[in-house]
């Protein structure tokens, strides 16, 4: 794949003048327009789809392109896309791809669990994803200065409709809602799978991941990661310090992926920091035993955050939210502790520090849920053996 080139300066021109005409305007279930090939095409210059949509408070400019379905731009007002476009795929022919789909790249949101993929798409394998969802346009259904609504086709296979509802502050973050809804009877159960493709970070942080012990016989203690593909690779890549899992590029071979149970991924580009959150439910079903994944590819990575598994009664909704942070930290030299969280490494610390801290505090709720159980009249529940 080649390596990305240089389009800052077209892009924030192209950026400033698209703003301007497309933030004030709100708008109601407007399907996209595709070109008479059928596939949205990106000017090649710059890597903006024309019918980007777009937030911005003056510190970070977001993004949203319905013909494709993802959140496509997301970085500081005045800097350049974190995000990660595929040059590769930009008006490419439309039987590039099995099954139609293409790569873009961006943040899109799909359904899971992908193990069962195989057992309802009609493909029949684990890939590629469900069309309804990342291969035909979404529909703008609202934009305004503060908030964009798009919402996704009609998935036979999972009998649902999706709405990303993405919101923009007056800070540095973004609140990105994925609300899923059946509409249609199927047996599919319900995983959302946030996925953010960004350019090839420096490192990843992982804080405060879930770290099972086994309790059956001699069994070796569980990783603090589950390998999900071709984990080998990662070589001497990865680190667990103070109960954050880090991830450092030394440029090993790509095509690899591991997960963890876990609230909060960090890319680092320097000094700045792009911060996912989401919150997780220690109790509920995680068919990977992850809540947060990581994949590296060639030019780019993938921040992935996952619902806990459901089974969705027809009618009824569920909602994971999502939370983008970006900031920009200062120089060592310029912070007067270490421990600071200005600065990276005090950042980095008080992340570490917080996301055990909301362990520990899950670790209490369970106990008294188990506490329940065990003095409830009805309950078989038994402590397992030692």
């Amino acid at each position: 794949m080649p390596p990305l080139f240089s389009y800052r300066g077209l892009l924030l021109v192209l950026c400033g003048v698209l703003t301007v005409g497309c933030q004030a305007q709100s708008q109601t279930d407007q399907p996209a327009v595709a070109p008479e090939d059928g596939r949205p095409h990106a000017t090649a210059n710059d890597l903006v789809f024309p019918d980007t949509v777009w937030l911005d408070n003056g510190k970070i400019k977001l993004g949203v392109s319905p013909s494709v379905g993802r959140i496509t731009w997301f970085g500081f007002s005045d800097g350049d896309n974190l995000l990660w476009i595929n040059p590769d795929t930009i008006n490419a022919p439309p039987d590039d791809a099995p099954d139609n789909w293409v790569n873009y790249g961006g943040d899109k949101v799909w359904i899971g669990p992908q193990p069962l993929w195989p057992y309802f798409l009609p493909h029949g394998n684990n890939w590629p994803p469900d069309p309804a969802v990342d291969g035909l346009p979404w529909k703008l259904a609202e934009a305004n200065e503060n908030k964009i609504i798009v919402r996704s086709p009609h998935s036979d296979v999972s009998g649902t409709d999706i709405t990303r509802i993405i919101e923009i502050g007056k800070n540095s973050s973004v609140v990105i809602r994925n609300e899923i809804k059946r509409i249609s009877i199927s047996a599919m159960p319900i995983q959302a799978w946030s996925v953010s493709q960004i350019k090839r970070p420096e490192q990843v942080w992982m804080p405060g991941i879930w770290q099972p012990q086994s309790n059956h016989g001699n069994r070796p203690r569980h990783e603090a990661w589950v390998g999900l593909m071709d984990t080998e690779k990662f070589e001497n890549e990865l680190s667990l310090t103070h109960g954050t899992l880090v991830w450092k590029d030394k440029r090993n071979p790509t095509g690899k992926k591991l997960g963890a149970l876990g609230r909060t991924m960090i890319a680092t580009y320097g000094l700045t920091v792009f911060r996912q959150d989401h919150e997780i439910q220690i109790d509920g079903s995680y068919p990977e035993r992850s809540s947060i994944q990581f994949y590296v590819g060639e030019d780019y990575a993938e921040l992935e955050l996952l619902s806990p598994v459901h089974n969705l009664g027809l009618g009824t909704t569920s909602t994971h939210t999502v939370i983008w942070n970006l900031q920009e930290l200062q120089p060592e030299s310029e912070v007067s502790e270490t421990s600071d969280p200005n600065s990276l490494q005090g950042y980095f610390m008080y992340f570490s520090e917080r996301g055990i801290a909301a362990n520990l505090a899950d670790l209490a709720i369970l106990k008294s849920k188990r506490e329940s159980l065990k003095n409830s009249p009805t309950s078989t529940a038994t402590d397992p053996a030692p």
